[in-house]
């Protein structure tokens, strides 16, 4: 069950991901939070919704990732996306297709 959550922590835990691009003290910042008050106590409370923000991050961006770091291995200097551009991109490296 959902608990209820200030102002500050539903758009806390909203900047997170976004804005704060995963910077707690960013997305205290953001969400309103004054100065003084301590990154640490607000991650603590909300441990529990910060895990579960991270693991719905994780689940949208791993396909990608997983895609991103599968073509590295088989192609280390980028070459396949120089073949999709059409090689538009010149870069020191020769297309290395035909």
């Amino acid at each position: 069950m959902a608990r209820n959550l200030t102002e500050n922590q539903q758009k806390f835990i909203e900047v997170l991901f976004d804005e704060a691009g995963g910077d707690v003290v960013a997305a205290k910042k953001l969400a309103g939070y004054s100065d003084n008050t301590p990154t640490r106590l607000i991650v603590e409370s909300l441990k529990d919704e910060i895990g579960e923000a991270t693991r719905t991050y994780f689940a949208r961006t791993a396909p990608k990732a997983a895609m991103a770091m599968v073509q590295a291995l088989y192609d280390p200097y980028g070459t396949w996306n120089q073949r999709q551009d059409g090689c538009r991109k010149r870069s020191a490296r020769p297309c290395r297709h035909g």
